[in-house]
């Protein structure tokens, strides 16, 4: 037996989720019943268009209605093979998604503090407050981060660093998110529909949060390096010439874009000249090679190693006897 939820997730992404009755009751009727009972499903208006159930061709044609002899209300489309094709008020049934009752039923399945309200319309809610580790957190529901909506822009959920943020289908992993990176989690997996609402399953939910957290913190402090790393090629830039960038800037760049040649790109773009990958390579090569690199750690710490092999070397320079500087 499918998980109702799963039916609906697919589709929340979209603007204005509306199901014909023949495709809803594709999904049985025991998942039907259960999303109407819930109050997740609620009946639309009657649909405007139909597509032609007599031909392949998929065409689709406005129906037209009026009221027969007897008072009874008939429905058709005009087909160019078939010419009227009649149909019945069931086949016209529309159900919409009600995104009121499925968000309060998410803040009561968490068990959150404080009220539910609607941030940005159809696209972010507030479902309330949670307490994690001592503190407490914002707990957001947001939808538009699927790439097959493009009607609408996805909402500024960066406004929002410490919240835990919900998506309806869309993988947090696959999204590009604008900085900050939320800590966000995909329900697909955590959530089902009980006889009396919507039921998490913590065992899961506290790791899968515990995760997206970390995932958000790597982000920042990346975001962090690149921009530490833009002040210090622009400081000398400022100072020397291009060709002239110190190992410490060269070696940042290899560590912050993982490739000789997105780091000789990066450094291009930067620096306004061209920047070689070989450059990179022997700046890299100098402070010990990609290995060494992968011990060092982050990448301040690969910054201090390299410029203490550097004062090393010319410690080295410094000591060497005078009697042998010509042999």
């Amino acid at each position: 037996m499918c998980e109702p939820l799963s039916f609906v997730w697919p589709h929340i992404e979209l603007d204005e989720p509306l199901f014909e009755e023949a495709f809803i009751r594709r999904w049985g009727d025991d998942a039907f019943l259960r999303l109407r009972h819930a109050g997740i499903l609620q009946q639309a208006e009657s649909a405007d268009y139909f597509l032609c159930p007599f031909c392949d061709d998929g065409h689709a044609e406005e129906v037209v209605s009026w009221e027969s002899e007897a008072g009874i209300r008939r429905f058709a489309i005009p087909c160019p093979e078939n010419g009227r094709v009649m149909l019945s008020p069931e086949q016209l049934r529309q159900w919409s998604v009600s995104f009121d009752r499925l968000v309060s039923l998410l803040a009561v399945g968490l068990g959150l503090t404080g009220e539910v309200s609607e941030i940005e319309p159809r696209r972010l809610w507030r479902l309330g407050k949670v307490s994690w580790q001592g503190g407490l957190r914002d707990v957001l529901f947001a939808t538009g981060f699927d790439s097959r909506c493009l009607l609408a822009p996805p909402p500024d959920v960066g406004k929002y660093p410490s919240a835990i943020v919900l998506l309806p289908h869309a993988k947090a992993s696959s999204v590009n998110w604008s900085h900050p990176t939320p800590s966000a989690i995909s329900l697909t997996q955590i959530v089902s529909l009980g006889a009396d609402g919507v039921e998490f399953d913590h065992s899961l939910l506290i790791p899968m949060i515990t995760e997206a957290d970390a995932v958000a913190t790597q982000a920042a402090q990346s975001q962090m390096n690149l921009r530490e790393l833009k002040v210090l090629i622009s400081r000398e830039v400022k100072s020397i010439q291009a060709h002239e960038l110190t190992d410490d800037v060269l070696v940042r760049a290899y560590v912050q874009e993982g490739s000789y040649r997105k780091a000789a790109e990066f450094l291009s773009r930067e620096t306004g000249q061209e920047i070689t990958k070989d450059k990179v390579h022997r700046a890299v090569q100098r402070c010990g090679g990609t290995t060494a690199l992968a011990r060092g750690g982050d990448s301040n710490s690969i910054v201090r190693t390299v410029a203490s092999q550097r004062r090393d070397r010319t410690k080295k320079i410094q000591r060497r006897p005078e009697g042998k500087q010509n042999q």
